[in-house]
C-alpha cells in the first residue's frame, strides 16, 4: 500500500496537471493543464468518488481548493446515504439503479439526472466519461471494524473492498483507484455503533481505522488481536490479503484527528458524525488534493461557505502535509490560536463637518466593525464591513465625535481589541 503522494502511481502521474499559475488567480478556463507525456496539451483531470455522504463532505471544496492552486479538475460524486461496500457491491453487481449523483465541472456542485431519473447506475456513471481517479470508501460507522469488509465478518471469506475494485477495474482500466481512509466520530457522539464497536472512545475509534486500514491495504500481520464486532467477537488475528487493486490511500481521518490536536480541538463535526461545513470539510478537501499531488502550500486563502480567517491557513495546511508523513498516527498540532493585529485607527474631519476614519488591513481579519458617536449624542451607531473595506465615513456634528473599529475574527480567531480615536468639531 502507498499512502502518500509520493507513491501515487505512473498512471496518475501523466494526467496529474503540472503547470500551476504564479502570479495571479486564473479562472477554471484559463488554467493550462499539461502531463509530462504532452506538455502543449491542456488536460483537466477527472476524479470520481463513490460512497455515501462522507464522499460528499470530502469532496465539497476540491475543485476550489484545486482552483486555488492552478489546477483544474472534473469532480463526480455517486453517492447514497449510509451506504456500506457490501450494498456497493450488490448495486453494482445487479446493476440497479440506486445512486444520486453530482458532478463540479466550474466550481458548482450540480444533481444530475439520468434517462431513467433522478437516480442512477453505477456503471453508467463509470462510463460517463474516462475517469483518471476514483476514490471509494466504507459506511462511516464501519471503516474501523475490520469484520464489516468481509462476507461472514471473517478475513477468511471474500473482501467487499477487493471486489468493488476489481468490478470498477474492469471497466475503468486506466483509472487510478483509491480509498479514502475516513475519520472517527467526535467524542459526543451518541451514535449506537460509536459505542458498541469502539466503546464510545474517539481515539479507540481511531486506532481501529488505522489498523483496518492498514490489513486491508498493506495486508499486514498485526502484532495482536484486532477487536470485530458481530459474530466474530472472539478476535481477527489479521491474515488478511491487501486489496491489490488500490493504488493509493486518502489519510482523511488522520487529517481531521490532527486538527482535533491542535487550538481547533473536538470542533471538526457539525453533528454527531458528519463534517463542519467550513473547517472540518475543508481540511478534507485539502487532503484530498494534496494525496492526488495538487501542491497546497501556494493556497493562501480558504474559499468556503461560512467566513473564516485566513490566519487558520497555516495549522490546517500543516495537519495534511502531516497526515500524508504518517497516515496511521496523530501528530499534535499547535495549540494557541493565532491572533489578530489591532487596527492602526485615524480619525479626521473632511469638509462640510464629515468624519473619515481608516485603518491599515489587518492580516487575517474577517470584517471590521465600526461603532461610532456623533458629537453631543450618547446614541450608538454600529457598521460591520467586509474585509476588503478599511474606511468609513459618517456625517458628524459639533461637539466631540467618537469612532471605535477593531477587526473581526472567526470561531476560532478573537476579535482584535478596540481602538478609538475622537475628533472635535466646531461649529
Amino acid at each position: 500500500m502507498r499512502p502518500s503522494r509520493g507513491k501515487i502511481t505512473r498512471a496518475l502521474a501523466l494526467v496529474l496537471i503540472l503547470v500551476l499559475m504564479i502570479y495571479s488567480p486564473v479562472s477554471a478556463s484559463t488554467v493550462p493543464s499539461r502531463s509530462p507525456d504532452r506538455p502543449d496539451a491542456e488536460k483537466t483531470l477527472k476524479v470520481l468518488f463513490v460512497g455515501n455522504s462522507f464522499s460528499v463532505d470530502t469532496s465539497r471544496y476540491l475543485y476550489q481548493i484545486a482552483e486555488d492552486a492552478g489546477y483544474r479538475l472534473r469532480i463526480g460524486d455517486a453517492w447514497i446515504s449510509g451506504l456500506h461496500l457490501s450494498e456497493m457491491y450488490t448495486y453494482l453487481s445487479c446493476n440497479m439503479r440506486k445512486f444520486t449523483y453530482l458532478e463540479n465541472r466550474d466550481g458548482t456542485w450540480n444533481t444530475m439526472k439520468s434517462g431513467g431519473g433522478p437516480l442512477w447506475r453505477l456503471t453508467d456513471v463509470l462510463k460517463r466519461t474516462k475517469w483518471d481517479v476514483i476514490v471509494i470508501n466504507q459506511y462511516s460507522a464501519d471503516t474501523g471494524n475490520m469484520g464489516s469488509f468481509y462476507t461472514n465478518g471473517s478475513v477468511r471469506g471474500e473482501n467487499f473492498l477487493s471486489m468493488v475494485t476489481e468490478y470498477i477495474h474492469k471497466r475503468c482500466p486506466g483509472a487510478t483507484l483509491a480509498y479514502n481512509m475516513t475519520w472517527a466520530f467526535p467524542k459526543h457522539s451518541t451514535i449506537t455503533n460509536f459505542d458498541s464497536i469502539y466503546g464510545g472512545s474517539q481515539k479507540q475509534m481511531f486506532r481501529m481505522i488505522c489498523d483496518t486500514t492498514k490489513v486491508l491495504l498493506d495486508g499486514l500481520q498485526l502484532s495482536g488481536d484486532l477487536p470485530v464486532y458481530g459474530s466474530q467477537k472472539a478476535s481477527i488475528k489479521a491474515a488478511a490479503k491487501g486489496t491489490e487493486r488500490i493504488d493509493f490511500m486518502i489519510p482523511t481521518g488522520t487529517a481531521i484527528q490532527n486538527a482535533r490536536s491542535s487550538y481547533m480541538g473536538d470542533t471538526m463535526c457539525r453533528d454527531m458524525k458528519h463534517l463542519s461545513l467550513n473547517y472540518g470539510r475543508y481540511i478534507a478537501g485539502l487532503c484530498a488534493a494534496a494525496s492526488l499531488g495538487i501542491p497546497i502550500d501556494r493556497i493562501t486563502r480558504p474559499h468556503m461557505e461560512q467566513s473564516t480567517s485566513t490566519l487558520n491557513m497555516a495549522v490546517m495546511k500543516k495537519c495534511v502535509t502531516d497526515a500524508l508523513k504518517n497516515p496511521y498516527s496523530v501528530t499534535t498540532q499547535q495549540k494557541k490560536a493565532p491572533s489578530l493585529e489591532d487596527p492602526e485607527l485615524t480619525v479626521r474631519q473632511t469638509s462640510k463637518g464629515y468624519v473619515k476614519a481608516k485603518w491599515k488591513m489587518v492580516r487575517g481579519a474577517t470584517g471590521y466593525r465600526v461603532v461610532y458617536k456623533k458629537g453631543g449624542s450618547n446614541v450608538t451607531h454600529t457598521k460591520t464591513l467586509v474585509p476588503g473595506e478599511r474606511s468609513f465615513v459618517f456625517k458628524g456634528k459639533e461637539g466631540k465625535n467618537s469612532v471605535t473599529v477593531y477587526a473581526i475574527g472567526d470561531t476560532y480567531i478573537k476579535n482584535s481589541d478596540k481602538v478609538t480615536e475622537t475628533l472635535k468639531i466646531r461649529d
